[in-house]
């Protein structure tokens, strides 16, 4: 409480009533005097009691940063301005505290002389609020500016408000302050993603990982996967987007590699089809061919002839083995198999191969895990590595043959993401040749190519490698570069014993298919059947016109059901044109009985498929069955 002789000097006691209950911390000063009036607040708020503050310079009281602000204050009421000019002044409690106050002051006469009434409120929590709140935009500030992936904030037209330097060096520009104001459309040659991308937001508040082709400023072509956030006003009406753009460039190269691969599985089942007839073929061949020459006799002019016959249907006969081989469907006698063992006791037939010039070194482990394959194929693995080591090394070299046991961990899948995490044995066949350039090595596994001259190759060899070790469940590919040899590296799984639990699927649902049959009355049976289960179904009987549907719809296209001779206007699949914009989309294939073998040629392997004609529950298990497993994801 402030002492009563202070009050007494005042105009009147009401008026120090007022200013002690005020809920300001105020202070009475004059230019004689110093400090006149104490309220109760000033005292808690400075930790000083009214006697120690009674005729102090309150300036002793301001930090020394806003000691000028306030003494220039000070200095203009004293002087009459009557004007009222908040300010922010920190000041020094009696224990060293800084304390942030708004400062307002007004005068008053008294007897002649001139008072002034300084007000200060305590807006240190607001202050602290307000740092905070700086702190946290500059961190996100830069969480934004250095993110290493691009982003964005749009409106819902996909006009650019605001980015960060990795969008504009993802577009090519050489800031984002280039990129405000246009629109993403004009960075991309599919705007019907960024339609996709917008009506999905808008249903469910935030949409993607979308596949997205970019444009870059220079010309050249890249992708991107985009994820967008919506933020709506109270009405909800979106009003932005923020979106990501992750560089996926190479990503799509590599899913280019594993198409590779999927068509030079196709080619293996062509070729593996059309052995197995040519099979049946030479069976007719040789053996009419041996009893041609069982009937000539030994100076028969023609028995060149057919023995030329037969020798040429044992050279096919042994060629459409190797299709069978590389198609995966040869029999295979899969047994444990312990690979170290097998390649020691292959080095002296891998030796007599490989012939003087050329050394041959094991790095062979005592005990390795067994793997289960088919002995015969392997030894037929080594030996053709070893074939095409010595055509690699004419003029001499070394042949190395490692065999260990590894690890594969789920980082290595950045670098080959067709591994599976697992133990493995592994074998690597290094030559040191004089390498492969990058085009030989891209087709090395491919059938029929060779770098042999016309007549000296087949181009076999090493495609019937890779189906050999593929139908081993293992995996093989090849290192090399020009002037550095060749090492070839086969990763075969560890014998494991695994249990496998059934499981349960429901055959209820409530996303949302898309059903393309060009058959009205196969496609109302099939859209009943969903939707008396809980499905929300759209349906098409064209391609085209289910392109559009998929476009329009507000939400997510959970599972395409279709036949596989669906195709947009311009003649493309329609699985792929849907799964080029929504890569989360699933597919399911209804396919005629006569189609099997033809038809279902054109389905990628893992794309799971239906057989006409099929009851009403075995669609719903299909289905959920499906959604369950994951099969059929882009």
């Amino acid at each position: 409480m402030s002492t009563t002789d202070s009050m007494d000097d005042l105009p009147d006691r009401t008026i120090a009533k007022a200013l002690s209950d005020t809920p300001c911390i105020a202070v009475v000063i004059s230019s004689v005097r110093g400090v006149r009036y104490v309220s109760r607040g000033f005292e808690r708020l400075t930790h000083l009691t009214s006697a120690e503050l009674l005729g102090r310079d309150l300036v002793s009281l301001v930090h020394p940063d806003s000691r000028t602000r306030f003494e220039h204050e000070l200095t203009r009421r004293f002087e009459g301005a009557r004007s009222r000019d908040n300010q922010e002044i920190l000041l020094i409690a009696n224990d060293g505290e800084l304390i942030w106050t708004e400062h307002f002051c007004e005068t008053i006469e008294h007897n002649g002389e001139l008072l002034v009434v300084s007000s200060f409120v305590d807006i240190g929590d607001r202050r602290r609020l307000e740092d905070a709140l700086a702190a946290s935009d500059e961190r996100n500030r830069w969480l934004f500016d250095e993110d290493f992936s691009g982003r964005l904030v749009t409106t819902p037209d996909w006009r650019i408000v605001e980015s960060n330097p990795a969008l504009a060096q993802m577009l090519g520009w050489e800031g984002p302050s280039q990129l405000v104001g246009h629109s993403l459309a004009e960075f991309t040659a599919d705007a019907m993603v960024l339609q996709k991308l917008v009506a999905i937001t808008r249903a469910e508040g935030k949409a993607g990982p979308f596949e997205l082709p970019l444009d870059r400023l220079d010309g050249a072509a890249s992708h991107a996967s985009c994820s967008v956030v919506g933020k709506f006003d109270t009405s909800g009406e979106l009003i932005f987007l923020r979106g990501q753009l992750v560089e996926a460039t190479e990503s799509k190269r590599l899913q280019t590699r594993l198409l590779g691969a999927q068509r030079m599985e196709a080619v293996g089942r062509l070729a593996g089809g059309l052995a197995h007839d040519f099979n049946n073929l030479l069976t007719v061949i040789g053996g009419h061919s041996e009893r041609l020459l069982d009937a000539l006799v030994p100076h028969d002019p023609l028995r060149g002839s057919a023995l030329a016959i037969q020798q040429a249907s044992a050279r096919a006969a042994s060629l459409t083995r190797q299709l069978l081989a590389f198609s995966r469907r040869q029999v295979f006698e899969l047994r444990p198999v312990a690979v170290h063992r097998l390649v020691m006791e292959a080095q002296p037939l891998l030796t007599k191969i490989l012939g003087d010039p050329i050394v041959l070194r094991l790095e062979v482990p005592g005990e390795l895990p067994d793997i289960k394959a088919d002995a015969r194929q392997i030894e037929y693995v080594l030996v053709n590595l070893a074939l095409n080591a010595r055509d690699a090394m004419a003029t001499g070299g070394t042949l190395t043959i490692r065999v260990d046991a590894i690890e594969i961990a789920a980082r290595a899948l950045r670098e080959r993401p067709w591994l599976r995490p697992g133990h493995y044995v592994r074998v690597v066949a290094a030559d040191t040749g004089p390498g492969m350039d990058p085009l030989t090595k891209a087709h090395a596994f491919q059938p029929f190519f060779t770098t042999k001259q016309m007549g000296n190759g087949s181009g076999l060899g090493l495609a019937t490698v890779y189906g050999i070790i593929k139908q081993s469940n293992g995996f093989v590919w090849v290192d090399s570069e020009i002037g550095s040899g060749a090492a070839f590296t086969l990763l075969f799984p560890v014998l494991e014993t695994e249990a496998s639990e059934p499981s349960t699927r429901r055959a209820w649902g409530s996303e949302t298919i898309l059903v393309v049959e060009k058959d009205e009355r196969v496609r109302t049976f099939v859209c009943d059947a969903l939707r008396r289960r809980g499905y929300h179904v759209l349906d098409a009987p064209s391609g085209a016109e289910a392109l559009g549907l998929f476009a329009a719809h507000p939400s997510r296209v959970h599972l395409m059901l279709s036949d596989v001779t669906s195709e947009t206007a311009n003649g493309s699949p329609l699985e792929a044109r849907l799964k080029s914009i929504d890569p989360t989309i699933q597919s399911l294939f209804m396919l005629e009985s006569v189609e099997l073998g033809s038809a279902a040629r054109k389905v990628l392997p893992g794309t799971p498929v239906i057989q006409k004609p099929f009851t009403l529950q075995a669609l719903a298990d299909k289905v959920r069955e499906v959604f369950d497993s994951g099969e059929g994801r882009g």
